[in-house]
C-alpha cells in the first residue's frame, strides 16, 4: 500500500512540474512574443481610411509564417549574443546561467 502511494505521489509531483515548467516556457516565449511585437511597431501604427492597425497585428495576420521567421531570427540573434558572452567569460556562475538561457531559447517555439 504504502508503495502505491509513493508512486502516486512521484506521479503527482512529477505532473505538478512538467506543468510548471510548460508554465515558464510559454511565459518566456510571450516574453519573445512581446519583443518581436515591439520591434515591428517601433514606427507608429498604419492607418488606413478610419482604421487602424499595429504593424505586429498585420504581420501576424497576413503572413504569420514571416511572422515567426521575425521571432526566430530575433531568438538567433540573442543566442549567438549569448555564445559570445560565453566565450568570453571566466566567472563559472556567469558560464552556467549562459548555458541556461541558451538552453531556454533553443526551446523557443511560436
Amino acid at each position: 500500500m504504502r508503495t502505491k502511494v509513493y508512486r502516486l505521489t512521484s506521479q503527482v509531483k512529477s505532473d505538478r512540474m512538467v506543468s510548471l515548467i510548460d508554465e515558464v516556457k510559454k511565459m518566456r516565449n510571450e516574453a519573445i512574443i512581446e519583443m518581436v511585437d515591439e520591434m515591428l511597431d517601433c514606427e507608429g501604427d498604419v492607418v488606413i481610411g478610419n482604421l487602424t492597425f499595429s504593424r505586429s497585428q498585420i504581420v501576424k495576420r497576413l503572413d504569420p509564417v514571416a511572422y515567426r521567421e521575425i521571432a526566430l531570427d530575433i531568438v538567433n540573434s540573442q543566442i549567438e549574443d549569448l555564445e559570445y558572452d560565453l566565450e568570453r567569460s571566466d566567472d563559472e556562475d556567469e558560464i552556467e546561467a549562459i548555458k541556461e538561457s541558451i538552453a531556454e531559447l533553443e526551446d523557443f517555439s511560436v
